[in-house]
């Protein structure tokens, strides 16, 4: 993800108001990219849980950037749980 694409991880880009709103819109917008960037599964659902307590509801671009933050994080040489499961690695008698 690049740096232009981070910053624009929340849509629509800002709701008309005031530009103490449109500053707090942006500053979100750059907590979810980095955490996404990054890996930070609890940061980026922070910043979902201040979006929804602002009465902001998250848009696509927004849960796009929780999915990135939870891929990132995951070990890529770990089996997910479907894959797991149809190997039956992980069930036990």
């Amino acid at each position: 993800m690049s740096a232009a694409a981070a910053l624009s991880v929340l849509a629509p880009p800002c709701a008309p108001g005031t530009s103490a709103s449109h500053d707090r819109l942006d500053a979100l917008r750059r907590r979810l990219g980095k955490a996404a960037q990054a890996g930070d599964v609890k940061a980026a659902e922070a910043v979902l849980a201040e979006l929804e307590a602002a009465g902001l509801p998250p848009g696509q671009r927004a849960f796009h950037g929780l999915v990135f933050a939870y891929t990132k994080a995951r070990p890529h040489n770990t089996p997910d749980v479907m894959t797991c499961i149809s190997m039956e690695c992980c069930i036990t008698a």
